[in-house]
């Protein structure tokens, strides 16, 4: 059984204090998890799903919909609207981190202990959801950094037809990376699945003796919590995104040398074209792809009364109204994409 609850009302940190938002804790830029980057782009991540009863996520992906003429004549019959969908399991994963503090560390001023406890188990978490952030988009990529252990993201579950090339090619100098157009929703997005009722649990203070990494005859005393949860990403319909590849960005790192059509809103364009009217609710892209956008938006001349100058560059926050949110979880040494390479 699963239950979809608010998305802040489910993601807790269960650690010192117990009970708060995870968003409030953390100061990282991963808005495809947290909702919000670090410029303040944001947007309604919407639902997640929570399961506390089982392993796994029962789910439908809408493969198509046949439309029928809903029109008829007097004593005449319609036909039924069929819709295919794939029937799948999205499995949850176990995902863990051990907390260890030197008890001398902690006990020799308590005060400034217990902020320093608090400042690791923060540390933790925010690593392991940096991990998450890399899987969302590159579960199961051989070399992409993504776990082999974890869930896949997606740029396994997007289809080839819901992939646009942007043109840039690999090799030499070029640094290629992603934007994707996302939907988010249980029936016909992507979901955040997580287990344990979606906390993210931190356990009691234990002490332990562990091995010293350098002399394996010592010992050091330390304080120890363990962090786990139970992630997973379900991905609900072909039309849940949409991926714009082979976005070359080595020309961001220099003022001087920017590209105005390495990407652009015709690439917005058309990728939006392939939600067949949908509206996604975030497009998330790297800050280098934000500057190559920004380029291209540039006009040649600027007119102020009688002055003519050279425009002016604004990383953009949305485009046709839906956010942009800038990630730190996508890299810019992505493999060529092409219809051959998938």
């Amino acid at each position: 059984m699963t239950t979809a609850v608010n998305w802040c009302d489910i993601l807790k940190f269960d650690g010192f204090g117990g009970g708060r938002e995870i968003a409030s804790e953390v100061r990282l830029n991963c808005p495809e998890f947290t909702g919000e980057d670090i410029y303040g782009n944001r947007f309604n991540i919407g639902a997640a799903q929570a399961t506390i009863s089982q392993d796994y996520v029962e789910g439908l992906i809408r493969k198509e919909t046949t439309p029928v003429d809903v029109f008829r004549d007097v004593n005449e019959g319609v036909r039924t609207s069929k819709g295919e969908y794939e029937r799948t399991l999205f499995k949850l994963y176990n995902a863990g981190s051990y907390v260890r503090y030197d008890r001398a560390l902690i006990d020799r001023d308590k005060a400034r202990g217990a902020r320093l406890m608090e400042a690791e188990a923060t540390r933790v978490l925010e690593n392991a959801i940096r991990t998450l952030g890399t899987q969302f988009f590159y579960g199961g990529v051989e070399g992409s950094g993504a776990s082999k252990k974890g869930f896949q993201g997606l740029q396994k579950f997007v289809g080839d037809d819901f992939v646009l090339d942007a043109g840039g090619s690999w090799g030499g100098t070029s640094a290629l990376t992603s934007a994707y157009f996302v939907r988010f929703n249980e029936v016909d997005g992507v979901s955040w699945l997580f287990g344990r009722d979606g906390r993210f649990y931190l356990s009691d203070v234990v002490e332990k003796d562990v091995p010293d990494p350098s002399d394996p005859e010592k010992t050091i005393p330390v304080y120890q919590q363990f962090l786990e949860f139970y992630p997973g990403f379900g991905y609900f319909s072909k039309y849940a995104a949409v991926r714009v590849a082979n976005v070359d960005v080595s020309t961001a790192a220099t003022p001087g040398g920017i590209s105005s059509t390495a990407f652009t809103d015709e690439h917005i364009l058309v990728a939006l074209e392939k939600f067949k009217g949908a509206r996604p609710d975030a497009l998330f892209m790297s800050r280098k792809a934000g500057i190559l956008l920004a380029a291209s938006r540039r006009p040649t001349i600027e007119i102020s009364g009688t002055t003519i100058s050279t425009g002016s560059v604004a990383l953009p926050s949305e485009v046709y109204g839906v956010p942009i949110l800038y990630t730190d979880s996508l890299v810019e040494n992505e493999k060529a994409w092409s219809t051959e390479s998938v």
